[in-house]
């Protein structure tokens, strides 16, 4: 992660325009540059939005489109060292260690993608650390035990063990360095095991990484090399690798009074040896155990040493083994995977490998937590999805936390808001699953798009026992109405076809007849769309045809009170002071004396003390509110934009109770699928009009029937709102128009607060001219930097000519 040559040269140039700006060369505390750059470890390509903080100086920065970022820094210790860490929501948090700005004044920082770990890890493991690589089979140099090695406690009380503070690391070449004992064994990990193995794994590592660096250095006295020869070593540090190193703090194995070697070897063939079968002297914690291996990371089956035989390597076809690499004493780092992954911790790990072994330093263990990360799922945000249709919604979730996700414990998925989609509100796991941590589990279910049309977004999220935890996840589908849905008679009631919601209307031509109608025998009518036109019965008669008999005892009830008025019938609204009993429930009622209802819709205009729902317009009978009106049945204004849909309704009746913007008084957009008016469908749009988002003059020059300008642009936009969107590709802007999203510009009143206009392109910020405020993150382009640098050249220039004069 250290510099090239050009950029070296480019950070010399560089430094010649900024040393000791924001002071004269004089000041007792001289600036230098210090520039990071950052690139993707896999693809080299620059890597923009990076959080670099330098920790020696408490400085924060985030990089450019370029990938790099610029400091100024004061020249204090020329021999100084601090971390540079680097951070990114879509990469493995990095730490450089030991830098020198003074020294390198360019830190090229590679970071490994989360979703490519495994193949950056061939890059960050040492080449020669594990299989398929490490042919070679020397021993490590052995580290023997120093004699009367303190003891404290027992197994039973907790066992501890002394941890020296630092260490020492012989980087070759009569190079000596003091570190953290924590702070190295973070170099390490990465180096020799990497940063894709599995959490409890990593973990397993740290604990023989640590054993064997304070028995080798016997308590920080003797430096340790940084070769194979002990144990690979590197400044770069991950924060997956950091994270086990934390978590198991000072701990250690011991063997009855001493350490217990801390050996580890790639892979073992199915076998691990006795230390005397390796080379060494007898060591009784050194013993040959199962090699628990399987490259498919299955727990059912595991490597043998039968399949390999005497071979170094086992067949590239075989699913199990890995082969024989490295010495096999020890943990075998391909056996700690495969038992991390099937859900053993790391001290189970340990103790596997290293034979009658306590572990030292040990604190009684957390209890575990829960949590989880988003890795990936079908069906994404703003799929279009009939209205009708059924889709299946997967999420991929990751076990991030140290509790084991099973059904019998509590765990699951479940409906947290929105539309569940006519889904069940859980989804539970099988009776067999046991997710560990670092393990993912697919979370499925069957959906269906619902009635409403637009973005629709079904929101959920795992729970234990009630207790949400880790991110929440959705389904956001954008529903149309299915092309065969029809409803010709604006009853509410479409006919049956592929992905229309029913119950469906048998007569779509005729607005009383639909699923909730109530049946009229003898009108040659299917009026409820139930098996046909019913027989009326000999002796009874409805003159009205308001579905109401005559009072007859061989009739059904309930009876028509007047069957010469359909008006008039069980059930109708009652309306005061007309002289009828138009619900047949004890004559016409009395009006309030203070209640007016000049329509005599039976709605009263408002007033305390009046009956409720009031009139909104008492002088036109046809409008007014309430959920039953005009006649029989019911009127329903689902989507509350005045106009309702049903047999109840009175007056111009809504052909979309989903859609507030679709209705008899809407104004008709031509081309956008939606007959908006309720006037024969969506309007073809003339050669002249102009669609959403294109140059206008006039509101009439456009299909959307709003011209609007903001900036220097003048555009076709359509209305919106909270509940009313945008679609794909546009912001809905002040709350009020659509205005196309994309970033390109003409001058900065295009970009809104907050941005300006560079070079066509809006930018968020505002432009920084030359203030040259390196601690700041570099611009998106160098072209402010060569402006600044410019500037100071001719200010030093003009100083200096003025300096001279007064000589």
């Amino acid at each position: 992660m250290r510099t090239s040559i050009g950029w070296l040269i480019l950070a010399g140039a560089l430094s010649l325009f900024f040393v000791g700006f924001g002071g004269d060369a004089s000041s007792s505390h001289p600036r230098h540059i210090f520039m990071v750059k950052t690139i993707d470890m896999l693809t080299n390509k620059p890597i923009a939005g990076v959080k670099v903080t330098l920790t020696g100086h408490q400085v924060v920065g985030l990089t450019d489109a370029q990938g790099v970022v610029l400091f100024s820094l004061p020249i204090q210790d020329p021999d100084k060292w601090f971390d540079v860490q680097f951070s990114h929501p879509r990469y493995l948090g990095v730490t450089e260690g030991f830098v020198i700005p003074n020294r390198s004044r360019i830190l090229v920082g590679k970071l490994p993608a989360l979703n490519r770990l495994k193949e950056a890890d061939a890059l960050i493991r040492d080449h020669k650390t594990l299989d398929p690589h490490r042919e070679q089979t020397f021993l490590p140099q052995l580290a023997r035990p120093a004699s009367g090695s303190p003891l404290n406690g027992t197994p039973l009380s907790g066992v501890t063990y002394p941890m020296p503070a630092n260490i020492k690391v012989d980087k070759g070449g009569g190079n000596i360095v003091t570190i953290p004992l924590e702070t190295y064994l973070k170099g390490v990990l990465p180096k020799e095991i990497g940063t894709s193995f599995p959490e409890e794994a990593k973990k397993a590592q740290a604990v023989a990484a640590r054993t064997y660096t304070v028995q080798y250095t016997q308590g920080g006295k003797k430096a340790i090399c940084i070769t194979t020869r002990c144990q690979v070593w590197s400044t770069t540090r991950y924060a997956s690798t950091d994270k086990a190193v934390d978590d198991t703090k000072g701990i250690v194995a011991v063997y009855q009074g001493t350490l217990a070697g801390g050996y580890f070897a790639a892979s073992c063939g199915g076998q691990t040896v006795d230390s005397e079968k390796g080379g060494w002297s007898y060591r009784a914690f050194l013993r040959g155990v199962t090699c628990i291996e399987n490259k498919q990371g299955k727990c059912s089956a595991v490597c043998t040493p039968s399949r390999c035989g005497a071979n170094t390597r086992c067949p590239s076809s075989d699913s199990l083994c890995y082969g024989k690499f490295g010495h096999r004493i020890g943990l075998c780092q391909r056996g700690a995977q495969a038992m991390a992954k099937c859900g053993k911790t790391f001290d189970q790990i340990v103790k596997h490998y290293y034979t009658g072994i306590d572990l030292a330093n040990m604190s009684a263990p957390p209890a575990p937590t829960n949590d989880a990360k988003f890795l990936e799922e079908d069906i994404p945000d703003g799929t279009k999805i009939k209205t009708g249709q059924s889709f299946t919604k997967r999420w991929r979730m990751k076990n991030t936390g140290t509790s084991t996700w099973k059904k019998a414990d509590g765990f699951k998925m479940v409906h947290v808001s929105g539309p569940s989609f006519g889904s069940q509100k859980e989804i539970n796991l099988a009776a067999s699953d046991s997710i560990a941590p670092d393990q993912h589990k697919d979370f499925a279910i069957k959906m269906t798009a619902p009635a409403g049309l637009g973005l629709q977004k079904s929101i959920w999220q795992l729970t234990h026992n009630g207790q949400k935890f880790g991110p929440e996840v959705w389904a956001q589908i954008d529903v149309e109405a299915a092309p065969s849905c029809k409803d010709n008679d604006k009853d509410g009631f479409v006919v049956s076809g592929a992905g229309c919601p029913g119950p469906y209307d048998c007569n779509d031509n005729d607005k009383a007849v639909h699923p909730n109608a109530k049946e009229i025998c003898g009108n040659g009518k299917d009026d409820d769309c139930v098996g046909g036109d019913e027989t009326c019965p000999v002796q009874c008669e409805d003159k009205d045809q308001d579905g109401y008999f005559a009072q007859n005892d061989k009739c059904p009830k309930p009876y028509d009170c007047d069957d010469n008025d359909k008006t008039i019938y069980p059930g109708s609204r009652e309306i005061c002071g007309n002289n009828k009993d138009d619900d047949c429930q004890g004559g016409d009622l009395t009006c309030p004396g203070e209640c007016v209802d000049n329509d005599k819709d039976g709605y009263f205009a408002e007033k305390a003390g009046c009956p409720t729902p009031y009139d909104c317009n008492d002088n036109d009978k046809s409008v007014h509110t309430g959920a039953t009106c005009g006649g029989s049945g019911t009127c329903v204004d689902a989507d509350k934009d005045g106009y309702g849909v049903g047999a109840g309704c009175v007056g111009l009746q809504d052909c979309n109770d989903n859609d507030p913007t679709i209705h008899p008084k809407g104004q008709e957009i031509c081309g956008n699928n939606k007959d908006d008016d309720c006037q024969n469908g969506d309007a073809t749009c003339t050669g002249n009009q102009k669609q959403l988002g294109e140059s206008c003059q006039l509101h009439a020059d456009c299909a959307t029937g709003l011209c609007a300008k903001r900036g220097s642009q003048q555009l076709c936009v359509q209305p919106c709102n909270a509940t009313t969107p945008c679609p794909s590709g546009y912001d809905c802007v002040e709350n009020a128009a659509c205005w196309p999203n994309q970033d390109k510009c003409l001058q900065d009143t295009d970009c809104g607060k907050n941005a300006f206009c560079n070079e066509g392109t809006c930018v968020q910020g505002k432009p920084k001219g030359c203030q040259c405020n390196t601690s700041a993150p570099a611009p998106s382009t160098f072209g402010w930097m060569f402006v600044c640098l410019l500037a100071l050249f001719t200010r030093r220039r003009h100083r200096a000519q003025g300096q001279s004069k007064e000589k």
